[in-house]
């Protein structure tokens, strides 16, 4: 459990729903062929599958008791038939370090999937856009900045 006393408030202003969806089903497949690399030879778990399914790991134990009332809105968004929902963490300021972290093992898993090494295939771009605005609310936000809502990143992004 993160040592942190107070915690920050994060709003995800746009959410949107069906690129989460989409994004999620596609970190599931990866870090199942991850998983099953990294259990499967001891030598992966200094390499990215194994570095990747341990963090994971890591950070459900963490601070999985603070993202799932935001899983829950996502959720109820989805079976309502919406689109976009604004949704909102409260969450440690030790999460900015986290997400950073997995940020760039999510990059680097990519470029691994790019290079050919594994069944499934790299995020495709727009869930990439999703994914770098997810994770950077958080860093930001814990850092004092405003919400960024996900259609002003969008129409801002090179990504997306």
């Amino acid at each position: 459990m993160p040592q942190d006393t107070e915690l920050v408030e994060v709003r995800l202003l746009g959410f949107p729903v069906e690129i989460q969806a989409a994004a999620e089903e596609h970190n599931q497949e990866l870090l199942r062929e991850f998983s099953h690399i990294a259990h499967s030879n001891a030598e992966t778990t200094q390499h990215i599958p194994g570095r990747l399914v341990a963090l994971v790991e890591r950070l459900r134990a963490q601070y999985g008791q603070f993202t799932e009332p935001g899983r829950d809105q996502i959720d109820r968004a989805r079976r309502a038939g919406r689109t976009s929902v604004d949704v909102v963490y409260h969450v440690p300021p030790s999460m900015s370090l986290a997400v950073g972290e997995f940020s760039a093992q999510l990059d680097e898993a990519d470029e691994f999937c790019r290079k050919g090494h594994l069944l499934t295939l790299a995020t495709p771009e727009e869930q990439v856009a999703f994914r770098r605005w997810f994770l950077s609310e958080f860093e930001r936000q814990i850092a004092g900045a405003a919400p960024l809502p996900w259609p002003a990143y969008k129409m801002g992004s090179s990504d997306g």
